[in-house]
């Protein structure tokens, strides 16, 4: 089955970008890719999806094109709050697009958050 065969979303989601402001209905996996597709370097973009409920603790999946000079890297983040730790941020730098986009599709369509067991804890950034 493939990234766009199914749609199964239960809950309201809010899409935010530099470009196009803050979206939150008609949201699609095409829309997803038309952002993601748009970034370059010579901006900084971004693109920031929040369920309205959290999804496991997730309040949020982001997506950044910073310059770089020598590699066009993605920062994707992923935050997370509970009563217990408060607020927790995990980051991955990827060239990887097509990553990108079953993460936020996943996410959006099928409330799976991403396998950050690998990413970057970058928690204590939020306090500085």
């Amino acid at each position: 089955m493939g990234l766009f065969d199914k749609f199964k979303r239960k809950q309201s989601y809010t899409l935010e970008t530099n470009t196009r402001g803050v979206l939150k209905l008609k949201i699609t996996p095409e829309l997803i890719r038309e952002i993601l597709s748009s970034f370059n370097r010579d901006e900084w973009d971004f693109m920031i999806l929040a369920p309205d409920n959290p999804i496991e603790n997730c309040t949020f999946i982001q997506v950044g094109s910073p310059q770089e000079v020598t590699a066009f890297k993605y920062t994707l983040e992923a935050g997370f709050h509970t009563p217990q730790s408060g607020l927790k941020m995990y980051r991955l730098l990827t060239e990887d697009r097509n990553r990108i986009l079953q993460y936020f599709v996943d996410f959006w369509n099928e409330q799976i958050i991403p396998d950050i067991s690998l990413w970057e804890d970058v928690s204590e950034e939020l306090k500085q």
